[in-house]
């Protein structure tokens, strides 16, 4: 999932960063998350290095899962303080019958690339304090 400038308003991150009261269907559901500043400089990355001739194929991924609660837990509490967090109960039963979120491998990116690891709790919290 990418997230940053211009995000639509219904997606986890922005739902986060925008709302006063949230409700969090499952708050242990892990998803991975890259920001679009990443996306773009692995996109330049492509295209300086010529990358696109091999038609390679790039997960662009952060190889992280990051739950709602923990990318709540990156609010300042000045920020929190102000919000109202409910979490509604998960079936376990339930959840096992979902789609699960897949978390992607970004080793291609790294060493194809050279692009350093991406820290994904650092950017989501970068984005949530602007």
């Amino acid at each position: 999932s990418i997230f940053g400038y211009l995000d639509r308003q219904d997606k986890l991150i922005e739902y986060i960063k925008n709302k006063k009261r949230l409700l969090i269907n499952e708050p242990r559901l892990k998803q991975d998350f890259i920001s679009i500043n990443y996306l773009n400089k692995i996109l330049l990355c492509i295209l300086k290095k010529k990358k696109y001739k091999n038609f390679d194929i790039y997960n662009c991924s952060s190889n992280i899962g990051v739950t709602p609660s923990e990318i709540i837990s990156l609010l300042p509490y000045e920020i929190l303080k102000e919000k109202t967090i409910k979490f509604k109960p998960v079936n376990n039963q339930n959840l096992s019958k979902r789609k699960k979120v897949c978390i992607g491998s970004n080793k291609k990116i790294i060493n194809n690339l050279k692009i350093k690891k991406l820290l994904i709790t650092k950017e989501i919290k970068e984005y949530l304090l602007n």
